[in-house]
């Protein structure tokens, strides 16, 4: 089957140079769980950059300029000091961190981290199987739910494995999803792995990351079968199977999906009153939005404070249309069409969760590693880092050309 990308094979290091990848790779992880500071993310980050070295591109001018402009955003909006800005805002320099740490992405770290994700998934299936939603009551406690679910719904069953709530376990999930579909391992390791992320999908029944992975297979499936006509007939038999399971199961799945209302749920509500606060903020002051400090509404059903629940409108309502343009500009100079559809399901899981954007996070080393691609600080050397350049096709880029006829001279 064609792969939507494909993770370039690492040369091989030396044993400490691969231990520092799973050393920094057990560190990220570890940032994510609910009993750790994820200020250790910053180690993690820290020890990639230094085990591999910094990758400097043209492009990462737009990148001085962003955190730059955050910062003076944050001096100026906040009485001519950087001190009382939220951490959150205060977080914006270590983005640099982790772009130069995404560039690094050894493929022992990226399958570190998919193995790391399937052993919270077995914490998961524990609780699942137990009917508990978490490991202990602090657990719970930390995500403001009750220990045990008696709910019919999926959705009220969501575990939270080793995580602080089940969003962000999908989450993880969803981006071991991404990155193991990458990787050239054996096929019945990688359909074990695979059948457990499904598992671990179904378990935290996070519908954005469920529709996004089935968006991501179905592109994939598509592309497939139009590489060639013998395959449609196929595709064909597959999609009416596909049609024919979803439509006997229709009304379950609409039940699950709508938390057993048959329409719009709050969870929906929420998320639309919480962009218009958003775009209402935006509009104040759209050049510079609230002045790179963190942004968060007060819902008036939960009684909780709440962010946009959408990366892009999170990224213009803290830093304004200016900087959020040449950020996004930053990032669109870096991306390469083999990671078009990993990037654009991202984007869709984006558009109704916070994914990227946080500086800090995961989800954002992976998005820094599919848009690693951009011409080097020094133009003139234009060395290769293990990946295709633009003006340069990589390896996986070449297409199959016939070889030249060698004639015999007359």
């Amino acid at each position: 089957m064609m792969r939507a990308f494909e993770i370039p094979q690492q040369t091989p290091g030396n044993w400490t140079r691969s231990a520092v990848d799973v050393l920094a790779a057990l560190i990220i992880y570890l940032s994510t769980l609910y009993f750790a500071p994820h200020a250790i993310f910053v180690v993690g980050a820290a020890l990639l950059v230094l085990n591999h070295g910094v990758k400097l591109q043209q492009r990462d001018l737009l990148l001085g300029v962003f955190i730059v402009g955050a910062l003076l955003n944050v001096f100026f909006h906040s009485g001519g000091t950087l001190l009382s800005g939220s951490i959150s805002s205060m977080g914006t320099p270590l983005i640099a961190l982790t772009v130069m740490a995404g560039r690094n992405l050894s493929k022992r770290f990226l399958f570190t981290i998919v193995l790391l994700t399937i052993v919270e998934i077995a914490f998961g299936l524990f609780e699942f199987s137990t009917g508990q939603i978490a490991i202990n009551s602090a657990q719970a406690a930390v995500a403001s739910r009750d220990m045990i679910s008696t709910s019919d719904l999926l959705y009220g069953r969501s575990v939270l494995g080793l995580s602080a709530n089940s969003s962000e376990f999908a989450e993880k999930i969803f981006i071991a999803v991404l990155i193991l579909y990458g990787f050239t391992v054996g096929k019945r390791l990688k359909l074990v792995l695979m059948a457990l992320l499904f598992a671990g999908l179904y378990i935290t029944f996070n519908r954005t990351a469920i529709i996004a992975t089935v968006l991501y297979f179905l592109v994939i499936f598509f592309m497939w079968a139009i590489k060639s006509p013998r395959r449609m007939p196929l595709a064909a038999v597959v999609g009416l199977a596909a049609l024919g399971v979803c439509a006997v199961y229709l009304q379950p799945i609409i039940d699950q999906f709508t938390r057993g209302t048959g329409s719009v749920t709050y969870s929906e509500l929420a998320r639309l009153y919480y962009g218009q606060a958003a775009l209402e903020d935006l509009m104040a002051s759209p050049l510079t939005g609230n002045g790179s400090l963190n942004w968060t509404v007060l819902d008036p059903f939960g009684g909780t404070l709440q962010h946009a629940h959408n990366s892009l409108l999170m990224l213009l309502v803290k830093h304004g249309l200016l900087l959020g343009t040449v950020f996004i500009v930053f990032i669109l100079l870096g991306t390469n069409r083999r990671y078009i559809i990993p990037l654009g399901v991202m984007l869709l899981f984006s558009i109704t969760q916070y994914f990227f954007f946080w500086n800090m996070s995961l989800a954002d080393l992976l998005l820094h590693h599919f848009t690693r691609f951009g011409r080097e600080a020094n133009a003139f050397k234009r060395r290769e880092t293990g990946m295709a350049m633009p003006w340069r096709r990589g390896r996986h880029d070449l297409p199959n050309l016939p070889r030249p006829t060698i004639r015999s001279p007359r």
